[in-house]
């Protein structure tokens, strides 16, 4: 029985293909790869299947598209890497265990980012994160409260003198809002939005006096009031 290839699957077949071309070709950031027309003769298939396979490229950030100029090899980051599988989230289910190994991969990256925040952390990013402390405390009875304390965790990691994980701790914070409807209910409990702004509120004050066992040591806390809840 003969097996038909749609269209689109004929796309994704094509831009796979087109990244081992790339990489044949030892390819790299800023050069420009062929026409539509030049690439429709390499893989045997029509231009509009070539369009659709390099926008694919494009839209995960492999490929560039310059208006007039043509498509040029982008820069592979670790965060366009880590993007791709951001479009599966919806269909993401996780089990118990799962879900407690997420919080413990969240504790050891943040317990490493207070640490070289305490080390490395300037006025200035000291003063931004005081800053996003100040719009969750603004906005703690809003819906927006829960945005803002992962804003927060977010910002510390930003200080922390790592590239890396700033992208892996938002990683995790997009698995953690997989189950944005359990968080914004522990939100809602008595008390909980008070105790973790307070919380906050330590951990600056303690990355300030550039005590990384105290901001370790509140975090920890911290996060076993938000993992209690």
């Amino acid at each position: 029985m003969k097996t038909v290839i749609n269209k689109q699957s004929l796309s994704e077949q094509v831009a796979e293909q087109l990244i081992q071309f790339i990489a044949d070709r030892a390819l790299r950031p800023g050069d420009k790869i062929p026409t539509e027309n030049e690439l429709a003769e390499v893989f045997h298939v029509g231009r509009s299947t070539i369009r659709e396979a390099v926008k694919r490229l494009d839209n995960v950030g492999v490929l560039s598209v310059r208006q007039g100029r043509g498509t040029f090899v982008n820069r592979i980051s670790v965060q366009t890497v880590l993007g791709q599988s951001h479009s599966l989230y919806p269909f993401l289910e996780l089990d118990r265990k799962e879900l407690r190994d997420i919080m413990e991969v969240r504790r050891l990256l943040e317990t490493d980012a207070i640490r070289r925040a305490a080390r490395s952390a300037s006025a200035e990013e000291l003063h931004r994160l005081e800053n996003v402390h100040k719009m969750h405390d603004h906005n703690r009875h809003s819906s927006s409260a829960l945005d803002m304390d992962l804003a927060f965790h977010l910002e510390l990691a930003k200080i922390a003198d790592n590239s890396i994980l700033p992208i892996l701790l938002e990683t995790v914070n997009q698995l953690f809002l997989r189950y944005t409807p359990v968080a914004a209910a522990t939100f809602e409990m008595p008390d909980y939005t008070d105790k973790v702004i307070e919380q906050h509120r330590q951990i600056i004050q303690a990355l300030t006096a550039r005590d990384g066992e105290r901001a370790v040591e509140i975090l920890i806390n911290h996060l076993n009031t938000c993992e209690s809840m």
